[in-house]
């Protein structure tokens, strides 16, 4: 998954965690984890986005919950 931002002026509204979710939502029969590439430095700071979806660590990732076959 690619960084995933929301410009200022709609931030905090949950509008960030509601495109994660659906992206991660539609993945789930397709992936068995996703990965986030961008910039760390970035000024928007993505990050906190990720980590309020429930990715963890300094390595980014998200387990999906189902086992693909």
């Amino acid at each position: 998954m690619e960084w995933i931002q929301v410009s200022p002026e709609h931030r905090g509204i949950g509008l960030g965690k509601l495109v994660v979710n659906e992206l991660l939502w539609r993945m789930k029969d397709k992936a068995e984890f996703v990965t986030v590439s961008g910039k760390v430095d970035n000024s928007t700071n993505p990050r906190g986005l990720y980590i309020a979806c429930g990715f963890t660590d300094e390595v980014i990732w998200h387990v999906m919950r189902k086992v693909l076959k």
